[in-house]
């Protein structure tokens, strides 16, 4: 997780650092658009239970189940004075989906290995 946490992060700098505020929201908003698109794949991919049982299994079936139902949808994000707030909670909150999801996916792939 800390390997997508940090992609965000840059992808986020990318857009933020050297460019006018205009260009800054336009980046951010593409940013969210491929980041949703990104989480929309990875859902229609991952199993809904990995079919183990254990904590594990459990705990895997309650992280899907959290983001299929949106359970985490709350901005917590500090926006930057140039950005709108509701652009940037849109990519803090899309940006945190996909993470998730990419854990999951990689859950998903251990234990099919």
């Amino acid at each position: 997780m800390t390997m997508d946490t940090n992609c965000i992060s840059i992808a986020v700098d990318y857009c933020t650092i050297g460019r006018v505020v205009e260009e800054r929201v336009q980046c951010l908003v593409r940013l969210t658009e491929h980041v949703d698109a990104l989480s929309t794949e990875i859902k229609t991919t991952v199993p809904k239970s990995i079919g183990k049982s254990g904590r594990a299994a459990r705990s895997y079936e309650r992280q899907y189940l959290q983001l299929v139902e949106g359970v985490s949808d709350v901005c917590d994000a500090s926006s930057s004075e140039e950005i709108p707030p509701d652009t940037w909670c849109e990519m803090h909150l899309n940006a945190g989906s996909w993470v998730n999801w990419r854990h999951l996916q990689r859950l998903a792939g251990e234990v099919a290995k």
